[in-house]
């Protein structure tokens, strides 16, 4: 068999070999998107405290992130791994996070000085 061949038959397999990074994905976006909200929130939240307590806050933050959104860490960790994968995913749901936590912190903002 030729490598031209070899190299179509393989390219072949690999195309039927699953759905990409969208179909591996335990989550939906839209639950990747919430928690993914509460994880740079969390993560900003730990930046500004002591960090002698920044292990605890993780933990604890993971933890209720959980609990909120009846997820599992792990399995979000995966997603977020196999999001690496397809940079274009990955920028259009940072992109849905990063204008979502703007627009809240803009209607904070808002309240504040109402």
């Amino acid at each position: 068999m030729s490598l031209e061949k070899i190299f179509i038959v393989v390219m072949i397999l690999i195309s039927c070999n699953g759905q990409g990074v969208e179909g591996r994905l335990q989550h939906s976006e839209d639950k990747l998107v919430a928690v993914m909200q509460d994880l740079y929130v969390s993560s900003e939240a730990i930046k500004k405290a002591d960090p002698e307590l920044a292990d605890s806050l993780r933990s604890v933050f993971r933890s209720d992130i959980e609990r909120i959104h009846n997820v599992d860490m792990q399995a979000i960790d995966k997603d977020l791994q196999w999001l690496e994968q397809d940079p274009e995913l990955m920028t259009r749901i940072h992109k849905i996070v990063r204008d979502s936590l703007q627009a809240r912190e803009s209607r904070i903002n808002l309240m504040k000085y109402d």
